[in-house]
């Protein structure tokens, strides 16, 4: 488990594995698709799983460098999917436990979501609010249950999000939170 600051219970999970390296605890999350994150410089790499968890998105390897009991931690995404032409550092992604580029906006995205679990909310994030289709939608366990294909729906919903109605209500204002998670709101409210 990790404690995580702002969120009063404890975050739990069950990593694949865990090495020691040394002194510290690497904590290991095996991945059998695409890599999400396939930069192959240290920076863009870096950069592009900052922006994934401050979006709610690959927060495991996060939580792994957080985990309690270690004095010294590292979450490891490690990408098995065969066949493909991709480099090592391609495959594999970590986290370090003191690594301040991704302790507040995994902090930020678990107490976001959190908030949105406390009101019972739970929506289908059909596009980014960024107005890009959801990548994840595209191999969804649960599609057939989903109203993604529903134009209105999906067109009702983004406006909702984008809009002021209902604002200053908690349960409204954590829905939208969630849904701006890791975006800068580009609708000023009124």
């Amino acid at each position: 488990w990790a404690a995580v600051p702002g969120v009063p219970a404890r975050l739990r999970f069950r990593a694949d594995r865990v090495d020691a390296e040394g002194p510290t605890a690497v904590l290991v999350d095996y991945k059998t698709a695409k890599p999400e994150v396939e930069a192959k410089t240290e920076p863009s790499r870096s950069d592009n799983l900052r922006v994934r968890i401050a979006r709610g998105r690959l927060l495991q390897a996060a939580a792994y460098a957080q985990a309690s009991g270690a004095r010294d931690a590292r979450g490891r995404y490690l990408y098995l999917k065969p066949g493909d032409d991709w480099v090592d550092l391609v495959r594999e992604l970590s986290v370090d436990r003191d690594d301040e580029r991704f302790l507040e906006p995994f902090a930020e995205a678990v107490r976001c979501i959190v908030a949105a679990r406390e009101h019972g909310l739970a929506f289908p994030r059909l596009e980014e609010a960024n107005g890009r289709e959801a990548a994840h939608c595209g191999h969804c366990g649960v599609a057939e249950a989903c109203r993604r294909a529903d134009s209105a729906f999906r067109r009702d919903l983004v406006r909702w999000m984008q809009g002021a109605e209902g604002a200053g209500d908690p349960s409204v204002d954590a829905a939208r939170e969630l849904w701006w998670l890791g975006f800068v709101r580009e609708v000023e409210l009124e």
